[in-house]
């Protein structure tokens, strides 16, 4: 299997990598945008495993990113989320980093917590 290069990576504190990859499923539609998925280089942790210092550092890693890559589709327009170690679809450590088109609607994230949307 071919192993895609990183659209981005680098280190954190203590020399730890991470990378940011496009992600399989994509929370945009074709030609709108892009979603990508920050992890570790390497180190498939489990969400639990990662302590609270290391969580905080990367997130501020997935925001510096997030403005790096809005920048070519829209700046400033990108969204991150982090799911809880009981919420993730995925056992391992991740951050989401959205960036759509300037021309895509976007729901508020407080009605996209939970799909379907609840009624009002």
């Amino acid at each position: 299997m071919l192993v895609k290069p990183p659209v981005m990576q680098g280190a954190y504190s203590g020399g730890k990598g991470w990378r940011v990859d496009l992600s399989r499923a994509s929370a945009v539609p074709e030609g709108k945008g892009q979603h990508y998925v920050l992890t570790f280089s390497g180190d498939d942790r489990p969400q639990d495993e990662i302590p609270m210092i290391e969580r905080r550092e990367l997130l501020g890693v997935a925001y510096e990113v997030a403005c790096k890559l809005a920048d070519a589709i829209a700046p400033g327009r990108f969204r991150i989320e982090m799911n809880g170690s009981t919420a993730a679809s995925r056992p391992h450590f991740h951050i989401h980093i959205i960036c759509p088109s300037a021309d895509l609607p976007i729901r508020r994230i407080v009605d996209s917590i939970v799909a379907p949307a609840p009624a009002r």
